[in-house]
């Protein structure tokens, strides 16, 4: 009997690293249809502390983003609330 052939391992693609970078680890999965074990072994072959990193980066340059965004946002309200407080005031 002869052994059943094995298929070859999925290639890594041309863009997994910018993919990473921006969906991370579940998107990235969802995105390329890729198991748990197979994006595993993708990272590893980019070099897996450089593209956490790479990662990690990406995700803080996000939150600085919204929360300057937060406040940009925040500023017309809160001058709203104010001026709506004074014009309620009665001075006697």
């Amino acid at each position: 009997m002869t052994k059943p052939a094995h298929r070859p391992p999925r290639p890594r693609p041309p863009d997994f690293r910018a993919t990473f970078i921006s969906l991370g680890w579940s998107g990235v999965g969802q995105h390329y249809g890729a198991s748990d074990r197979v994006i595993r072994r993708w990272i590893d072959e980019e070099g897996r502390a450089e593209l956490v990193a790479a990662r990690a980066a990406h995700v803080r340059a996000l939150q600085r983003q919204m929360h300057q965004l937060r406040e940009q946002l925040a500023q017309p309200f809160l001058a709203r609330q104010v001026s709506a407080r004074t014009k309620d005031c009665v001075y006697g």
